[in-house]
Order: structure tokens, then sequence, then C-alpha cells
């Protein structure tokens, strides 16, 4: 009995023991915040991605976009902060009984330096279970001529999807279209990007860094995104700057005899420091480019853009704006446009195309003319229940025109002409509880309309609709041993679709309902300090687009008569993809597999026959749909020979097939292998020179269905580059003098992923040269 009693007594003791401490955990709740930003000690841009961990807590942070990282509900204590980044040396600080809730850290780069104008592919974040790579923004500087899917290109499993030399789309892993979802500024793309000739309506040079996030990535950002997400991430909105900064690039290049330029101004308000503001402007001109044996008619470019944001940072809360306008007019190839069958089959069988002409800047029809017009506005409330609330509203408007070859009246009026208004509204909260337990849960609207202008003399290629989706999210990650993290997360999506068509003259309004669930399962685990490994299983969805349905006639910019399937089903598919990178001192490797499963794939096949109509005689495509099986590889390896010599290996391979028919998958990139080798060394008074030389194999792409292609395969080629560069700073000012030379041998080929392959040579050789100023 009295041990009965002494075991009660020791229970209630326990007890009462584990109610003081938990009461008095709550009666002096720990409530303090930290706010640090992470910075590079040469150019004072912000590091995003950055890992932050705190010993003493057991607990990290991985820095936003702007390079921001936060602690919250913490005491006042001494804490140890452990900052690493791939690219920059391991940073340790102490902070003592937290005097000041905000810092500004600089970091050195480390000892790897991956070339600086290529791709940092890699970087330590292991609270992330996909795989991703990261352009960082002077990769993005040293090509800022290029369009968006050119400037990532060289990132392992990424390809281009082309229309001619000026038009391209970028390829995740294979897949292209709306299965990679672009996200510009906290906001999804949304344009007219239903057609391969249709190329993202965004200007890179917004951009401070341009992350690829691979694999199905539906649940934070909606369906369709079953290939990958690009997520262009501006430069931060400089609060605190007294004085104002500029940087101006510009820009020559043989080829196409094309100039560009790119100009931007930040700066604070010297009244307050809460207020920042950014402007920033592009404009390229183009001319006919070249291949090595002839020009390739109408193919010039002329784009002019601009963007500004305005903010303002208080300490329980911080609002923003944003406004961007992206202009574009693009030749198409002047010999995709034939006018009778037998002058169609000579130009297929032809080694050059039906139309030679001089040099010339004129874009003449057929051409395209695109507009895109972004509004952003962000409200982000602070230190709300262990997190923070963000309310972002977009307006995006998109206007595209097409103008055909018409020997009519119409000849100066679009033969497609079409306008896309988007609303959408993300209201997301992100929060962190016991330390250890990070999450987001969010709802997000968008409302579409789709417009055709009339007056084209034309019947539209693709109907008036409506179109509204709904969505839910809710995203967890559990993180514990500084080691190990698990993620998990789901996510429902409802579509509907109101057409606008006509039926033997009668007007008709077919709906359609799409809903499905996206789902994710992942985890990463640090090894050791130098061996990171990421795994996840997504399952994802994409609804056909309008155009899949209902498209039914010539598409002028692709050159083909296109036509849809009402009847087509929504995809469905599951994707596993594995990542493991090894970084230590001047080595680098990082190895990505993915196998993915798509129910319903739509895709574009080419039919055995040619369509005559009043405006010349073109090949006809029609939307089917199988079902799908992909698996691939990406490689990146990075060594220091000696300490200014640096040579890197990469390599993308892609295997498809149609299960369904048994038999290979049409439109997949072919294998894909660089090797590159950099000599860089640093002079006297801050001045750096770097050159360069590249080698690509790109195989032919002999994997592909038999007879449902005008033309097989091209064969691969061997293509070599050259590159450099002269840095140097001057008072407050940085240069970088710089050029390239591509396809430095001039040689002669034609690419499987270009629709145009059937008309025309890839261009021949390009120098370009380019000054980058910047004034701190």
């Amino acid at each position: 009995m009295r041990t009965h009693k002494k075991t009660h007594n020791t229970f209630y003791a326990i007890f009462v023991m584990l109610f003081l401490q938990v009461f008095v955990s709550f009666a002096q709740p720990c409530s303090f915040d930290i706010q640090g930003k992470i910075i590079t000690k040469h150019t004072q841009s912000a590091i995003p991605f950055a890992t932050v961990w705190i010993e003493e807590l057991k607990r990290g942070e991985v820095t936003d976009e702007k390079g921001i990282f936060r602690f919250q509900n913490i005491c006042k204590k001494n804490y140890t902060l452990e900052i690493q980044h791939i690219g920059y040396q391991n940073f340790t600080m102490t902070l003592h009984s937290l005097e000041k809730n905000e810092f500004i850290i600089e970091l050195d780069e480390g000892t790897l330096l991956l070339q600086e104008i290529d791709v940092d592919e890699t970087y330590k974040k292991t609270e992330s279970s996909q795989a991703f790579s990261l352009l960082k923004q002077k990769g993005i500087e040293n090509n800022f001529s290029k369009n968006l899917a050119n400037i990532l290109q060289d990132i392992p499993g990424m390809s281009v999807l082309q229309t001619g030399p000026g038009i391209s789309k970028p390829i995740v892993n294979g897949l292209y279209g709306s299965r990679v979802l672009i996200i510009n500024n906290g906001i999804r793309q949304e344009g007219q990007q239903w057609g391969n000739d249709h190329a993202p309506e965004i200007d890179p040079n917004t951009a401070q860094n341009i992350s690829v996030i691979k694999g199905a990535s539906g649940v934070k950002y909606g369906a369709e995104a079953m290939g990958g997400i690009i997520i262009i991430e501006p430069s931060p909105i400089p609060y605190n700057h007294k004085d104002i900064h500029t940087k101006t690039l510009v820009s020559g290049s043989s080829n196409g005899r094309m100039v560009a330029f790119n100009g931007a101004l930040e700066g604070g308000n010297i009244a307050n420091k809460n207020i920042g503001w950014k402007l920033q402007s592009s404009y390229k001109k183009g001319g006919d480019f070249h291949s090595p044996k002839y020009m390739l008619t109408n193919t010039g470019v002329e784009e002019l853009n601009a963007s500004g944001a305005l903010g303002i940072d208080k300490k329980k809360w911080k609002s923003d704006v944003f406004y961007s306008r992206f202009q574009t007019t693009l030749g198409i190839l002047a010999s995709a446009h034939i006018g009778n069958l037998t002058d169609l089959q000579k130009a297929l069988s032809s080694s050059e195309p039906f139309i030679i002409k001089d040099f010339s800047y004129t874009i003449d029809n057929p051409k395209q003319y695109v507009s895109h017009n972004v509004f952003k506005w962000n409200v982000e409330i602070k230190d709300i229940l262990y997190g923070k609330m963000l309310f972002v509203y977009g307006f995006q408007n998109n206007m595209r025109q097409e103008f055909d070859i018409r020997r009519t009246k119409y000849t100066d009026k679009p033969s497609l002409d079409l306008v896309l208004n988007t609303h959408s509204v993300d209201v997301a909260y992100e929060h962190t509880l016991l330390h250890n337990i990070r999450g987001e849960a969010g709802i997000s609207a968008i409302f579409q309309q789709n417009t055709n202008t009339p007056g084209t003399g034309i019947i539209p290629l693709v109907p008036n609709y409506d179109a509204a989706t709904f969505g839910f999210f809710l995203l967890e990650k559990y993180s514990f041993q500084k080691k190990i993290t698990l993620e998990l997360g789901c996510r429902y999506d409802m579509k509907n679709i109101k057409v606008f068509t006509f039926d033997s003259g009668k007007l008709v309004t077919p709906q359609f309902q799409y809903q499905n669930i996206s789902a994710i399962l992942g985890g990463s685990v640090h090894l050791t300090k130098y061996w990171d490994i990421r795994s996840h299983i997504s399952s994802g969805w994409r609804p056909p687009n309008v155009n899949e349905l209902f498209s039914q006639g010539l598409h002028h910019g692709a050159a083909g008569i296109e036509e849809g399937d009402k009847k087509l089903k929504a995809e469905r598919s599951w994707t596993w993809t594995n990542q493991i990178v090894f970084s230590h001192n001047d080595w680098l490797f990082d190895i990505n597999v993915f196998v993915q499963n798509i129910q319903n794939y739509i895709y574009l096949q080419p039919q055995k026959e040619f369509r005559y109509t009043i405006r010349g005689v073109f090949p006809v495509f029609h939307y089917q749909q199988t079902d799908a099986f992909l698996s691939g590889l990406d490689f990146l390896g990075s060594v220091k020979i000696i300490p200014p010599l640096e040579y890197k290996f990469t390599a993308s391979l892609i295997r498809a097939m149609d299960i369904t028919q048994n038999d290979y998958l049409i439109y997949i990139p072919a294998d894909r292998f660089t090797n590159s080798l950099f000599y860089s060394w640093k002079i006297p008074k801050d001045k750096k020179i770097m050159v360069g030389i590249k080698y690509k194999k790109i195989r032919t792409q002999d994997r592909v269905p038999e007879n449902q292609d005008y033309l097989p395969p091209p064969n691969g080629y061997d293509m070599f580059d050259m590159e450099g560069s002269f840095d140097f700073l001057w008072r407050k000012n940085y240069f970088k003098v710089s050029f390239q030379a591509n396809n430095i041998f001039n040689t002669s080929y034609r690419e499987y992923l270009n629709r145009f392959r059937y008309f025309a040579d890839e261009i021949g050789r390009n120098i370009s040269v380019q000054l980058t100023w910047t004034y701190q």
C-alpha cells in the first residue's frame, strides 16, 4: 500500500512539474522576432535560398527571393547563426542576447566559382525535396539580348522548342507549353501560350534570379505544372537606400546585326527609409538572321519593354505595386508560307529555303505583333499567429496579332487578332510551428476572358471563351536534426470553361468543367557536410487548352493547319524525381533522375496530307491523345583542375514512349552533352579576366515514331562556342566587357525541335560584344 502511495505521489510530482513548466512557458512566452538580409559583399545584391541555421534552437530557415530570413517567437538569448550557400564561403556569427533584431550579412564568394556567366545549377537547400536549378543575375546579364528560353537552355534538362530563329519556348525534361508554368514576380504568367510558335511574353532582364523546379509542382502553384516551374525573381525593392544606383548594358551581335540595350535605375527615399523604388527598360532590334550558306529572309525582331515598382516596408506590414509592359514584333520565315503544293514539296526536299533575299531590317508579312501588360499589387501582413499573410492581386492584358501574306485589301489586317484579359487573386498564410514545422496554406482564383477582335476577315482559329479557375492548397515541411526534411502537400483545383462558337451558322456555348487533386510527398537528407539527397513523388494534372479542343484552321505563325478535338480528356501524371548533390572544395556533382507516367497525354500529330487554302498550301496537324511514359537523367560535373582552370561537363538524356501505340513519343529532345573549359585569374586593383571554350554534342534523335512526320529527324551536330570577359572597378563604377562567339566554325545543321527545320538551317556564326556598367 505504501509502495502504491509512493508511486502515486511520484506521478503527481511529475505532473505538477510538467504543468508548471508548461504554465511558465505560456505565462512568459518567447515572442522576440529577428530578421536578416544576406547579400553579396562585392555587388550588394540579395542572395536567395541561403540556408540559415540556429544551433541552439535546432531550427533552420531559407532566405526568400529577396535574401531575407526571419525567426519568429524566440527568446532573448545568445544564439549561433550558421549560413551556407554553394558558391560562397560558410559564415558563422554569434548573436549576444539579441541587442537588435535586424541584420545585414555580407557573404564572400567561396573557392568554388562556377562559370560566372553560366548557370549555378545547384545549391544547398535541405528544406526542399524537389530538384531545381538556379540561374544567377550574372548569367542573365551576360545573355541579356536573348529571350527567356535561350537563356535557360544550358541548364541540364532544359532545351528549346523553336519556330525559326526568333521564337523559342522552354522545355523542362521533355515537356513544354502549358505543362510548364512560369511564375513572373509572384503571379502566374497568363498569355496566348497555346501555340508552339508562341514564346513567353517576358523580358528576362527584370529578373535577379531565375529558378527552374523540375517535376510536377502543382501543389503550390496550381494545375498544369506537370513538367516543372520557371520562377522569375525580380531584384528586391531597395528599401533603406539613400543613394541612386544605376546599371546599363549595351550589346551588338553580328548575326542579324542586332543591337540591344538594358537600363535599370533604383533607389530609396531620403526622407523615409521605408520607401523604395526601381525602374527598368530594354530594347533590341535585329534584322534577318543568316545560316552559314544563305539569308533567313524575314526573321527580324524588334522589342521594347519597361517595368517599374514602388513599395513601402513598415514594421508590421509591407506593400508594393509592380507594372511591366512587353512589346515585340517578330518576323516569320518567308519560306514557311508556300503558295502551291509543288513549291511546298520542293521546299521540303531542298537544302535551301524557297525564298532568299538580301539582308533587311524590314519585318514583312508573315509576322507577329505581341504585347503583354502586367499589374501586380502585393500586401504582406507580418507577425500573425506565428506567421504572416500574403495578398496578391494581378491583372494581365495580352494581345496577339498574326499577319499573313494577303494580296487584297486585308494586307494590313491581322489574320489572327486575340485579346486575353486575366484577373488573379492569391491569399496565402505562411507559418512556423514548434520551431521545426514550416508550412503554407492558401487559396487562389483566376478569371479569364479571351476575345477575337472582329475585322480580320477570317474565321478565328480559336473561339472566344471565358474561363474561371479556383483552388486551395496546404503544404507542410517538418525538419529535424539539421539533416532531414519531410514535405507533404495537397491541392484541389476546379476549372470551368465556356466557349462561344458557331455550329451550322448558329451560336453555341458548350461548357466544360475539370477538377482534380494534386499531391506531393518528398524529403531531403543532408547526409554529410558534402552530400545532399532529395527525392519526391508527386501527382499533377492539366485540363486541355481551348486550342486543343477547338482549333480549326490555319495557324499562321506556325505555318500549319491545326485541328482540335472536343473529346480530349484532362491529362494526369505521376512523377518521381531524385537528386544527389556532392560539393567539396573544388568538386561539384549533381545528378537528377526522374520517371513520369502521363495518362491522356495530348500532342500535335502531323497528318499524311497537305491542304489547300486561299493563302496557299500547308501541312496539317491534329491534336491526339495517348498514354505516355518518360524517364531521364540530367548530370552536372565541375572541377577546378588548378586554381584558375575549371572543367565542366553536363549531359541530358530523355526517353519517352507512347504506351498506347507501343512506340516512341514525337517531339522529344535528343541526347545532349557539353564540355566546357574556363580559365580565369584576378590581377591587382580589382581586375579579373576570364576566357572559355565550350563543345556541344547533340545526337540524332532516332527514337521517333515511324511515318508520323513530313521529314525524318535531321542529323546530329557538333558545335564550338567561345567567350571571354574583363571585369574591373573604377571609383564607384563596376565595368565588364565581354564577348561571345557561338558556332565559331559556322557549322550548318538543323535542330529537330525547330518547327521550321522543314525549310531552312539554323543560324550560323554569331559574335557579340557587350558592355556592363554599374554605379553603386
